[in-house]
């Protein structure tokens, strides 16, 4: 029977439901607390990236605009169109890699793509800390949401980005329901992003990614705010975006409020600007580093479980990278860059550091193998362990191992380590005293009244 009902896109007007009715004051305080750590940790990620070869492109091709019409262009004094700007704030958050991961059924991601795009709608419409607030918790659980249930192979899980950054960004807004829908729906059927972007290493293609979804969020939300309708089976339809994008199967009522765990607790802030998965061998490399003479180690050997080992210590490529993009995925590079020079620091991917012939004579001495227990560990409770064993050229070995403990990326982060993180990125390049006090106002974001007063006095130096 083909009736309205019948026609009716059920999960569009769920989620649209879902943002129009969630409120600040029903959030509870850890979830409250988590977003602004969120928060403080992807603005840090944006300053800290604004250097970097797409973000300096980006910022180039923002333009220029002037306020109502205009949101800022994070860390410079420049304002923009408010998508434009999305772009180039999303892009610079991934010029390092220190952004959050969201892991469950397998599955991973970044759901702090959604806050750039947040930050410059709130910017835009000059909207309180508690908006701010509340927006963010609705995009991480609608992105961690539809990457729970994510399969296609072809479509990057960025797409789940931009649908969960327009559903903040419509609420930062102050949208109806009705405008809502239609936000969610344009941003739902335009512009999905191929896997593509995650096969060529050297190309800017991931970070644009980021970019992209960030700018598209924005417009749909504007879009619709001025009238602009989209399909009204975006969602359910037979060429809808959960049948030919995500290809998957999707329970709408496991949303996170009225007594249900909000997802966003689930995620992991990194303190490392390395990429998820190789958490845990800095961090054991870390507790035996440096090493005053190369030329006394023999071998070394590091124990990881297999997905770890499949990813980052397989194939002749990880002992010869040539760009940061390979380098950041190189066990053997990883190890030996700590080992030699102490500590992953931000530059340790630099092009001087990755062809350093001390950190080249380390790597092929490296060894990377499978440990059946780690990768039980990491398959029954999500541990991610790693053990590094030093064998020195005088029959001596040192040990070292990390992981399910206070130093596992999935840890909770207590907020002095967030902190000591945000003034790692931001301090040297903002002025005197300027990121402990931003540090202060985050923290205190619900007491802020405009976040565009907050953004606007970031201004990096030189």
């Amino acid at each position: 029977m083909d009736t309205m009902t019948d026609r009716r896109d059920r999960t569009l007007h769920r989620l649209a439901g879902y943002v129009r009715a969630l409120r600040y004051e029903d959030l509870p305080p850890e979830v409250a607390h988590k977003a602004k750590a969120l928060l403080l940790d992807t603005l840090g990620a944006i300053l800290a990236g604004h250097g970097s070869a797409a973000a300096r492109l980006a910022r180039g091709l923002a333009g220029e605009a002037r306020r109502p019409f205009a949101a800022s262009v994070i860390g410079c004094a420049r304002l923009a169109a408010p998508d434009r700007a999305a772009f180039a704030n999303a892009i610079a958050a991934r010029g390092v890699d220190t952004l959050d991961a969201y892991h469950r059924h397998g599955k991973v991601g970044h759901p702090a793509d959604c806050i750039p795009p947040l930050l410059t709608t709130a910017d835009y419409a000059q909207a309180s800390g508690k908006a701010l607030i509340e927006a963010t918790v609705i995009a991480y659980e609608i992105f961690c949401w539809l990457r729970d249930y994510f399969e296609h192979p072809g479509f990057d899980n960025t797409n789940c980005a931009r649908i969960g950054a327009a559903a903040g960004a419509a609420k930062l807004l102050g949208l109806d329901e009705k405008r809502i829908a239609a936000c969610l729906s344009l941003a739902a059927v335009n512009e999905n992003v191929l896997k593509e972007v995650r096969s060529r290493p050297a190309a800017m293609t991931r970070e644009t990614a980021a970019g992209y979804q960030a700018r598209a969020a924005v417009f749909a939300a504007l879009l619709a705010a001025e009238g602009g309708r989209g399909s009204d089976r975006a969602f359910d339809g037979p060429a809808g975006w959960l049948r030919l994008v995500a290809d998957g199967d999707y329970d709408t009522g496991t949303l996170g409020g009225a007594g249900r765990p909000f997802r966003m607790l689930d995620t992991w802030i990194k303190l490392r600007a390395i990429p998820g998965a190789a958490y845990p061998i800095v961090m054991a490399t870390e507790k035996l580093a440096p090493i005053a003479e190369a030329d006394q180690v023999d071998r070394i050997v590091l124990e990881v479980y297999g997905k770890l080992k499949k990813s980052f210590g397989t194939g002749a490529q990880r002992w010869s990278p040539d760009s940061r993009d390979t380098a950041d995925h190189s066990a053997p590079f990883i190890v030996s860059t700590i080992l030699a020079n102490g500590a992953l620091d931000l530059h340790a991917f630099d092009e001087d550091r990755i062809h350093d012939e001390r950190v080249r004579s380390l790597m092929q001495k490296v060894e990377v193998e499978e440990c059946a227990d780690f990768t039980a560990a990491y398959a029954d409770r999500h541990e991610h362990r790693a053990r590094l064993t030093v064998f020195r050229t005088d029959g001596t070995c040192e040990v070292a191992e990390t992981g399910g403990d206070a130093d596992d990326l999935s840890a909770p982060k207590p907020d002095a380590q967030i902190n000591k993180k945000f003034l790692m990125l931001a301090g040297p390049i903002l002025p005197d005293g300027q990121a402990r006090d931003a540090v202060e106002r985050w923290w205190n974001l619900e007491c802020v009244d405009d976040i565009a007063a907050l953004l606007s006095g970031l201004l990096l130096q030189g």
